[in-house]
């Protein structure tokens, strides 16, 4: 029983089919910026991390973070797509080409 599982994840971390190794290292390599991202909104207590948000009217946001700033107009954080995409979409993918080369270099080695 306890070996069918450890076989099953086995197969799940190291897929034998390029697509399964494509899949998996995109799922890895875009997961790692996203959750690192996560964190640190989770440790800012709420306050955006620098250059992730632009003030919007408060009705507009996509995150419910208080950007007034003391000035008195409601404004919450509208992702900006530039830097999510910067930051987070091409490190993302540079992550997922070094997964898929170390599992292809593993693949190799396995036979």
């Amino acid at each position: 029983m306890e070996t069918d599982v450890l076989l099953r994840l086995s197969r799940l971390i190291r897929p034998r089919t390029v697509a399964g190794r494509i899949v998996t290292s995109l799922v890895a390599g875009l997961g790692l910026p996203v959750v690192l991202y996560g964190i640190l909104l989770l440790r800012t207590h709420g306050y955006e991390p620098m250059g992730l948000c632009k003030p919007v009217p408060a009705a507009q946001g996509h995150i419910p973070i208080d950007m007034s700033r003391g000035s008195g107009i409601p404004t919450t954080c509208g992702v900006d797509w530039g830097f999510v995409g910067s930051s987070i979409l091409l490190p993302g993918l540079g992550f997922a080409l070094v997964a898929y080369i170390l599992m292809a270099l593993l693949a190799r080695i396995e036979r």
